[in-house]
């Protein structure tokens, strides 16, 4: 509902409509003082639930051309206690000229076999005991890094991953934010716990797939929605 946001940037913005299927990606969206809704890049898909996960090339909010509904973590997720897709992974450095099915472009910063290219897959190793993690939502994260992987959406400032913004949340539930309890039940870290409560994730325990993990074989019938497919076991290491 973009009637719950305040008059100022929302940054990355993500609209499905259900009746007609069409989906939204916008980047850098802002409400001007007038209430007219702008942003600084975007795209569109139609029929949304028989797409894979991809945008048309060069649109999407992300550099890679994935969707952020596909990958931003929910609030209704959260409250039921886990996450059944893959999450998105946004780190400082990614590999220069180098994408991953599903992206289908970069804006990679940095030359190096060792570092990750935008759209790589990966997952945590998953003899990790995330019950052990304090933060409800980061164990809830772990697992889905697990068992659906976590992909390298885009570059940014800090190592992250997305989830849904609380402001329409707490315009229908009389403004209480959902996620200082879900992040921080005990109070550990007043104020800024969403920036510290995800660092229990071990990052040197993530194992990176091959390039193009799960990409259908040309010609094949399958149709494989990206931010679902469950990662096969192989030996850890």
């Amino acid at each position: 509902d973009l009637h719950s946001f305040p008059t100022r940037r929302s940054s990355d913005l993500a609209i499905y409509q259900p009746s007609t299927g069409r989906y939204w990606d916008f980047w850098r969206a802002e409400k001007s003082t007038s209430g007219h809704w702008g942003a600084c890049w975007g795209g569109e898909i139609t029929h949304y639930p028989q797409n894979p996960g991809i945008f048309g090339y060069p649109l999407g909010a992300t550099a890679t051309g994935l969707p952020l509904g596909a990958f931003v973590i929910r609030i209704s997720e959260l409250q039921k206690g886990y996450i059944d897709h893959a999450v998105n992974l946004i780190t400082v450095r990614t590999r220069a000229n180098c994408h991953s099915w599903p992206a289908n472009r970069d804006d990679g910063n940095t030359a190096g076999d060792d570092i990750p290219c935008e759209g790589q897959r990966f997952r945590l190793n998953p003899s990790f005991d995330a019950s052990h993690l304090y933060s409800p939502m980061a164990r809830m994260v772990a697992r889905a890094m697990q068992v659906y992987g976590a992909i390298v959406t885009d570059k940014g400032g800090a190592v992250a991953t997305q989830a849904q913004d609380p402001r329409p949340y707490e315009a229908s539930h009389g403004g209480v934010n959902p996620y200082p309890h879900l992040l921080d039940p005990k109070n550990r870290y007043p104020g800024y716990a969403q920036f510290v409560a995800l660092k229990e994730i071990p990052l040197n325990q993530l194992q990176a797939l091959p390039l193009n993990y799960g990409k259908p074989c040309r010609g094949s019938a399958s149709y494989l929605l990206v931010g679902n497919i469950r990662l096969r076991a192989p030996a850890d290491g």
